[in-house]
């Protein structure tokens, strides 16, 4: 095949140097070369600037966890540039600068930092756009899922000021609407949510105002995700973040079924350690009086009647989620990861008390079926007396019509 000057460009972004000490200022230079040339603008036929733009993210993505990583960021105007100008009309120019803005994001404080300044607004309010004009596609919505959750986890959240949550959030519950039997979206947007609402109640108000618990619960049942630990584990996380905060998204995830699905979640996946220990968590705190906001007597009941409702079975499967957390606490302390072992502790005193809660409930239950059937039986001799005293009644004034009878004869 005859070389081509774009197979050139594309050469050179590969062989540059992921550690070279002018690594940001290289890949400028080659999205310089792109950016503002009409004559290799993107064509249906013809992609020769999609394999440019190609190579630059992917060398972007592949120097994320590179010594020089921490320069990146100034790459970013270009990145916006691209994505200004192919953007809307390739969706493939869109999920690759979505990935490659994550990574760098992921593993760099300083290019986070730079990505949620309030200078770079406008940049991302541009990728909020792009993300809602290529809404039915479902790479598009997992990479943009997967930026806007690392943006709204950056530790110092009240620098988080070029990105407009509440938009986010619309847009990720809209990702979640459109593509619900997706595993990889599904388990990509409740993480954004997880991560979105804990940025205050006005995005917790919005989420459960728009229903996206209830739809979050219903896909997560409906459409299969239940053997996808992944995605459980996702849901997992969205309801213990929403229990510590908000007491009406502990009602609104009842009222979905979500304490049966969650319940589900444990029994197909007892082996998974974040999952068990999230759920747990979520569970208990749903239950406890002592938490805050402290749970409802009716709400407690209605998740004891859901604990009861699975019968001996669930003994068997806290008692693997047990052994599993242990697992997890074991090798967790072997790492000196005190954070991480301190959390499974709590879990483990939830799991406890869950255990707790189903064996009274159980028993709670038994007794009441004992004593319905107690009252069955004592219902039916009580009627078989009636019966039999209505029956003697009966008989003695046929007799006594009888003689009457006879006598007036």
């Amino acid at each position: 095949r005859l070389q081509t000057p774009v197979d050139s460009l594309v050469r050179e972004i590969e062989a540059i140097p992921i550690d070279d000490p002018r690594l940001d200022e290289r890949i400028n230079e080659k999205f310089d070369e792109l950016v503002g040339a009409p004559e290799r603008d993107i064509k249906a036929s013809r992609l020769p600037a999609w394999l440019v733009i190609e190579a630059l993210f992917r060398k972007i993505a592949a120097a994320s966890e590179g010594s020089k990583a921490g320069c990146l960021y100034r790459c970013v105007p270009r990145v916006a540039e691209v994505c200004e100008k192919y953007g809307r009309d390739h969706s493939a120019v869109v999920y690759r600068a979505f990935n490659a803005l994550a990574k760098i994001c992921y593993y760099k404080l300083p290019n986070r930092q730079y990505v949620v300044h309030v200078d770079n607004k406008k940049t991302v309010q541009l990728l909020l756009e792009l993300m809602d004009h290529h809404a039915m596609d479902a790479k598009v919505q997992q990479h943009a899922c997967k930026l806007f959750t690392i943006l709204a986890l950056e530790e110092h959240a009240k620098r988080v000021e070029s990105v407009d949550f509440e938009l986010a959030l619309r847009l990720v519950l809209k990702a979640l609407h459109n593509h619900p039997r997706d595993p990889d979206v599904f388990g990509l947007t409740c993480h954004a949510l997880a991560a979105l609402t804990a940025q205050g109640d006005a995005t917790r108000s919005l989420l459960l105002k728009e229903g996206g618990l209830g739809t979050a619960v219903e896909s997560l049942r409906r459409h299969g995700h239940l053997k996808d630990k992944k995605a459980c584990n996702a849901v997992s996380q969205l309801v213990y973040s929403l229990c510590l905060r908000e007491d009406l998204g502990k009602h609104k995830f009842v009222e979905a079924g979500g304490v049966e699905a969650l319940i589900s979640c444990l029994e197909y996946h007892s082996d998974f350690a974040s999952l068990v220990k999230f759920a747990c968590l979520a569970l208990n705190q749903m239950l406890s009086t002592r938490a805050t906001p402290p749970a409802s007597p009716i709400l407690s009941a209605a998740i004891k009647c859901a604990l009861a409702d699975r019968g001996s079975d669930l003994s068997s499967i806290l008692s693997s989620c047990g052994e599993t957390l242990q697992r997890q606490m074991d090798l967790e302390s072997s790492q000196s990861n005190e954070q991480e072992v301190n959390n499974l502790k709590a879990a483990q005193k939830s799991l406890v008390s869950l255990q707790r809660t189903h064996q009274k409930a159980m028993v709670s239950r038994d007794a009441n079926e004992k004593l319905g059937a107690e009252g069955i039986e004592t219902g039916t001799e009580k009627g078989e007396r009636k019966l039999v005293a209505r029956t003697e009644q009966g008989a003695a004034e046929i007799r006594l019509s009888g003689d009457r009878g006879r006598r007036e004869r």
